[in-house]
């Protein structure tokens, strides 16, 4: 149900990869984050089908890393040069289930039904 959004996240990973290409000569450092699941307001605040505020904790935020230790990592990332950070909480190990065992990851995002 956010294929959209999983789109545009797709969208800024190869525009930030491309862009570090073509500055590296610059001097230019860039850090690609990729959150999990954060404790912040973002599923109160988004919006439904018909324009309307949904207004709903998700429970995925409810139970997500909070967002000063997200803050914190991602500072310290940037610090330290890093190319690119996943951070949140255990979904960041999807990441390498994915990376390691397709099958096994489509089989687990197969299983999970959003509302």
């Amino acid at each position: 149900m956010r294929t959209a959004y999983c789109a545009s996240k797709h969208a800024l990973q190869g525009f930030f990869e491309g862009l570090r290409a073509e500055l590296f000569d610059k001097n230019v450092k860039i850090t690609i984050v990729s959150p999990g699941r954060i404790y912040t307001n973002i599923s109160l605040n988004a919006i439904n089908k018909n324009g309307e505020k949904y207004g709903v904790m998700d429970d995925g935020q409810v139970k997500g890393l909070s967002s000063e230790i997200c803050a914190h990592k991602i500072v310290n990332a940037v610090n330290r040069n890093k190319k690119e950070l996943w951070v949140g909480g255990k979904e960041v190990v999807l990441i390498y289930i994915r990376k390691y065992f397709p099958s096994f990851f489509y089989y687990l995002a197969h299983k999970v039904k959003p509302t």
